[in-house]
């Protein structure tokens, strides 16, 4: 398996450093998971906790960047883990930190 790097200029370290902040002040946090069926690579991407809402079946998160405008046809959304949308992505509801 290949460990890709999240975003450009920023570490695994950085990451996870952004999710225990946003575990810390909001009491949540969200990683999205990047990979493809196979598993052959996966990257990881904070996602930040104030543009993010968990759906009421917990099925999956919704993302926004303005709430104020949202619409839920143009909201992006990523299923949790362990499941996959069509671009081999999800969305882990602050799983790693649990485990820490």
């Amino acid at each position: 398996m290949i460990v890709r790097r999240p975003t450009a200029g920023e570490t695994l370290r950085q990451v996870i450093n952004k999710l225990a902040f946003d575990k810390a002040l909001f009491g949540n946090a969200f990683l999205e998971i990047v990979t493809n069926r196979k598993c052959s690579f996966v990257s990881f991407y904070h996602q930040d906790a104030t543009k993010c809402r968990l759906s009421k079946d917990k099925s999956h998160i919704t993302l926004c960047h303005n709430w104020r405008e949202y619409t839920p046809m143009q909201a992006p959304t990523l299923p949790l883990y362990p499941q996959f949308d069509e671009a081999g992505r999800y969305a882990a509801l602050d799983y790693p930190l649990q485990r820490l």
